[in-house]
């Protein structure tokens, strides 16, 4: 069972992602597009800082087909065409004439369903204050599961790169209500590990709340685009505590 999950989640590495043809320079978020994609988030803001609006966009191509027969009268079943589950993110910048240009993209970056089951992993995409641009996730399954995920990346622009500065990986289940944090931040150096409190119907502290600061060694920080996801699953290059 765990080769045949192994082969699967190789196969999905190697091949998710497909190659698009998107435009060099456009004047707004409509003629990023490719044909047969839609936008599912779209924000602009001062990505490098220079005083001028960019353009961030995630877009994919989703396929959804109906079917019935489930043998519950209450449950509906959707089957994803998984194949054409693809997304890609694009980030433009404002040039000095008024448009912009393409600065990076991937279609290896951004996590998808897997699975009829499983919600939207996609949570949100924002830029703080600071001038980062976050891509943050929460993954549960509808049916077949009680385990809960969540990932959380953030970037920031500097030297012409948009570079990966912090990373928060989280899981558990629903079931025990258990949920353990892991919190990396790349330019210092060091990681934090939460266990959170659990507690019975009683009040009791069934497990105490854990704490512990890491120290690891980095040589430089990642790229966007050499953050990859395992086949649109996940981020396990991410997770070297593991």
């Amino acid at each position: 069972m765990r080769l045949s999950y192994f082969l699967f989640m190789c196969i999905g590495a190697l091949t998710y992602g497909q190659s698009v043809n998107l435009p060099q320079n456009v004047k707004d978020f409509a003629e990023i597009l490719p044909k047969g994609y839609v936008s599912l988030h779209a924000l602009k803001e001062d990505i490098n800082g220079d005083g001028k609006k960019d353009l961030v966009m995630v877009m994919g191509v989703e396929k959804y087909e109906y079917i019935e027969g489930t043998g519950l009268e209450y449950e509906e079943v959707w089957k994803i065409d998984f194949e054409k589950q693809y997304r890609v993110l694009a980030i433009y910048l404002r040039n000095k004439k008024g448009s912009y240009d393409l600065f990076t993209w991937s279609d290896k970056f951004i996590l998808t369903r897997y699975s009829p089951a499983q919600s939207e992993p996609l949570e949100e995409v924002y830029f703080t204050k600071k001038g980062v641009l976050v891509f943050k996730y929460y993954k549960f399954m509808t049916m077949g599961s009680w385990g809960v995920s969540s990932e959380t990346l953030r970037f920031r622009y500097r030297d012409h790169k948009m570079e990966l500065i912090g990373y928060d990986y989280g899981e558990g289940s629903r079931a025990t209500a258990t949920f353990d944090k892991y919190s990396v931040n790349y330019l210092t150096g060091k990681y934090k590990i939460h266990g959170e409190e659990v507690i019975d119907e009683d009040d009791t502290v069934v497990v105490p709340e854990q704490l512990s600061w890491h120290n690891f060694k980095i040589n430089r920080l990642y790229r966007l685009e050499e953050v990859q996801s395992n086949g649109g699953f996940s981020y396990d290059m991410l997770r070297f505590w593991e």
